[in-house]
């Protein structure tokens, strides 16, 4: 039987995605969005997910916690960015509070600390009030916690 092009059989479908959640961890919504760009139909894809979480190529937890690690390490992103970003993929609530309570929260303040202080350095205002709050709309757009941004804003406001 001759293929359409862009279109592959179920077996296929299923060895590229275990070759790519082979790769790096993916999450369900991910790889559905994958199946159904190679135009598979419905059951397929369900048939094929489930093959996936089964034999472990496909596990939110670990999806959770990984991405919780890059975004923080290499992004700098704050909880509640990653939090949006992770219901944004599909994750259920209980794999993104399973991941939150295992980061390292002081490595996480320490983070926000460094990028608080270099902005704090990169900015040209001199207006204490007007620098405080371009702090805060970084940190929000960073996706920091406010009691987080305001604890490290005190104690750095405080030593000068």
């Amino acid at each position: 039987m001759k293929q359409l092009p862009g279109k592959i059989t179920s077996e296929e479908a299923l060895q590229k995605a275990e070759q790519f959640c082979s790769i790096k961890e993916c999450s369900k919504q991910e790889i559905r969005n994958r199946l159904i760009k190679w135009t598979l139909s419905d059951k397929n894809i369900a048939n094929i997910i489930q093959k996936l979480v089964t034999e472990n190529y496909i596990n939110e937890n670990r999806f959770a916690l990984s991405y919780y690690h890059d975004k923080i390490r290499i992004n700098k992103w704050g909880t509640v960015k990653i939090k949006s970003g992770l219901r944004a993929a599909g994750i259920p609530d209980e794999a993104i509070q399973s991941a939150s309570e295992k980061i390292d929260t002081q490595e996480y303040y320490d983070m926000i600390e460094r990028e608080i202080q270099k902005k704090v350095k990169q900015s040209k205002t001199k207006d204490v009030f007007r620098l405080k709050a371009e702090i805060f709309r970084f940190s929000q757009s960073r996706g920091y916690e406010l009691s987080i941004v305001s604890q490290v804003m005190k104690t750095d406001f405080e030593k000068e």
